[in-house]
C-alpha cells in the first residue's frame, strides 16, 4: 500500500533559509496533545498505514522508495505541532538518528525530562530551536545527568521564560554551545553564582528584549563567558555601560555589540563602548536620544568618540569618513566651555584647526541682469524662482514682444569668458537651476525678424560684441 495518497513538494521555513520538504495535503487534526513520534507520523506517514515503521533521513531531501520507506531532510521542522512529550523513545531514534537540525518552535514542551529524551533520540543533532514552549515552569529531573550533549552547538530557548537556574544545568550537559538565544526571557538580572565554571566555547549570545538596565549586571555575562565575541542585546531596558568596572576584565574579545533601540541616556554612556578592547563593530541604531540628532551628524559624532570601531550599524568606516568625523567633532567642540576628553585626543592628532567660513551656496534669489533684444540693451533684476515661461511674460512687457513671437537665450560667462550659449525652450525650466550670476546675460530673438532669425532645426554662430568672440547657441 502506498504511504502517501497525495505528495506536494513544499517550502518549510526555518532561522536558516528555505529547505525542501515533503508534506500530505489534509486538514489540521484538532487532536488532543502529541508526542514527537505521533508529529512525525501525522506529518509524514499515511494514516491508514498501519505498517509504517520507521523513517530514514536522506542527505539530498525527502524521497519516496518503491519499498515505501519515506527519507525526510536532515534539517526537521515540527513547529507548532501540538508536541509534549518524546514519544517511544526505539521509535523515535529509527525516525531520526541522522537529524541534524530540529525546529520545535510553539509546541506544547513543559517537561526537561522529553527535552533530554528527544536528544537521546537525536545523536547528530547539533541545532535545536525550543522557541516558545512553556518551560518557565518545567522541573529539571531529579539527581544528576549522566548525559553529555557535545555535539549540540546551536541552542535557541528565545520566549521560553527559564530562568538561570536551568540555563546553568543546561550548560553543564550542554558543554560545547557556541550559539545561544535567551531572547525575550523577561531577565531583569543575571544570577550567575561567582563559582559557576568558565564556559569556553560560546562565542554568540542573543540576549534581546530583556529588562536589565545596567551594564554592570552583564558582566556577569562575560565572566562566565570569557570568550563571547557577539552579544545581542537590542531592544532591552539597558540605560546605562557606565560601571566601576573594567570591560577588559569581562569582554576581552566581544568584537560586535549590538545595543539598536535600548534605552542608553547620553554620549558618556556611549563613549564607553571604547573601552572594549577587540570590538570592531556597533549598532546602536533606534537609541531615543541619538535619534534627536540629524542623521549625518549623529554619525559623525559616535564615529568620532569611538575610535576602535570599524563598523557602524552594518556600514564600514572608511580612513576618509574617519578623518572627516573626527575633524567635524573638533570644529563643533572649539567655541564651547565643556568638552569632552575626546575633543582633546582629536586636537593632539591633529593640532588645532581654523573654523570653517561661513560661506552661504545657496543661489541668490534675485539677479540684476543684462536683457539684449535687436539692437538695444537693457539692465533688469531677474527673479530666479520663476520658470522660463513666467519670465517671457516680464520680457515681453521690457522688448514689445508676445510671448509666442520670442526665442529667448542663456548667455552664460565666467570670469569674463563666454562659456556657453543655451536656447531655453522648456518653458517649465526654473530659472535657478541655470546657476544664474551678474555675469551672465540674455538674449532675446524674434521668430519672425529676419536680421536675427535663428532656425530650431540646426546651430547658428552669433557675433558676441563685448567680446569680439564667435560662441555656439545650443538647441
Amino acid at each position: 500500500m502506498e504511504i502517501f495518497h497525495f505528495l506536494e513538494q513544499v517550502f518549510i521555513g526555518n532561522e536558516l533559509g528555505l529547505i525542501k520538504g515533503v508534506y500530505q495535503k489534509w486538514p489540521r487534526r484538532s487532536q488532543p496533545l502529541l508526542s514527537m513520534v505521533e508529529a512525525i507520523r501525522n506529518k509524514y506517514a499515511d494514516d491508514d498505514d498501519s505498517e509504517f515503521d520507521y523513517i530514514q533521513v536522506h542527505s539530498k531531501g525527502s524521497i519516496m522508495t518503491d519499498s515505501g520507506h519515506l527519507f525526510l531532510p536532515p534539517i526537521l521542522a515540527l513547529d507548532d505541532c501540538r508536541i509534549q512529550t518524546a514519544g517511544d523513545q526505539n521509535q523515535l531514534l529509527s525516525y531520526c538518528n541522522t537529524v541534524k537540525e530540529l525546529d520545535l518552535t510553539k509546541n506544547k514542551i513543559s517537561d526537561w525530562s522529553e527535552v533530554l529524551k528527544m536528544l537521546r533520540c537525536l545523536p547528530k543533532l547539533w541545532f535545536l530551536n525550543l522557541t516558545s514552549n512553556p518551560l518557565q515552569r518545567a522541573s529539571w529531573p531529579d539527581g544528576n545527568i549522566a548525559d553529555s550533549f557535545s555535539n549540540i552547538k546551536h541552542l535557541i530557548l528565545n520566549n521560553t521564560e527559564v530562568d538561570w537556574g536551568i540555563v546553568m544545568k543546561l550548560l553543564t550537559v550542554f558543554p560545547c554551545i557556541s550559539e545561544l538565544h535567551l531572547s525575550l526571557n523577561k531577565f531583569s538580572s543575571v544570577d550567575i553564582p561567582e563559582n559557576f565554571p568558565p564556559y569556553a566555547s560560546l562565542i554568540k549570545l542573543h540576549f534581546a528584549q530583556n529588562k536589565i538596565k545596567e551594564w554592570s549586571e552583564l558582566n556577569k555575562i562575560g565572566r562566565t563567558f570569557p570568550n563571547l565575541e557577539v552579544f545581542v542585546g537590542m531592544e532591552s531596558e539597558l540605560e546605562t555601560l557606565q560601571c566601576e568596572d573594567d570591560f577588559e576584565d569581562y569582554f576581552s574579545k566581544l568584537s560586535s555589540l549590538n545595543l539598536s533601540a535600548t534605552k542608553l541616556q547620553s554620549w558618556e554612556d556611549v563613549d564607553e563602548i571604547k573601552n572594549f578592547p577587540a570590538l570592531k563593530g556597533v549598532r546602536l541604531s533606534g537609541v531615543p536620544f541619538l535619534e534627536e540628532i540629524e542623521k549625518k551628524t549623529r554619525r559623525q559624532q559616535i564615529i568620532a568618540r569611538l575610535p576602535n570601531i570599524e563598523q557602524l550599524n552594518g556600514s564600514p568606516i572608511p580612513e576618509g569618513e574617519r578623518e572627516d568625523a573626527e575633524r567635524a567633532f573638533i570644529r563643533q567642540y572649539m567655541d564651547q566651555e565643556e568638552r569632552p576628553n575626546r575633543y582633546y585626543e582629536l586636537e593632539e592628532k591633529y593640532g588645532k584647526l581654523d573654523p570653517l567660513a561661513n560661506i552661504d551656496l545657496r543661489p541668490k534669489d534675485v539677479i540684476k541682469m543684462k536683457v539684449f533684444f535687436f539692437d538695444n540693451v537693457q539692465e533688469i533684476n531677474v527673479n530666479a524662482k520663476q520658470t522660463v515661461k513666467e519670465f517671457k511674460k516680464v520680457l515681453s512687457n521690457v522688448v514689445g514682444l508676445p510671448t509666442s513671437k520670442m526665442i529667448l537665450f542663456h548667455k552664460q560667462i565666467v570670469n569674463g569668458n563666454l562659456m556657453d550659449v543655451v536656447n531655453l525652450r522648456n518653458p517649465n525650466k526654473f530659472l535657478w537651476t541655470l546657476n544664474l550670476t551678474e555675469e551672465d546675460c540674455f538674449i532675446v530673438d524674434g521668430k519672425d525678424e529676419e536680421i536675427r532669425a535663428v532656425s530650431s532645426n540646426k546651430v547658428q554662430v552669433l557675433k558676441d560684441d563685448s567680446k569680439g568672440a564667435s560662441f555656439n547657441i545650443r538647441f
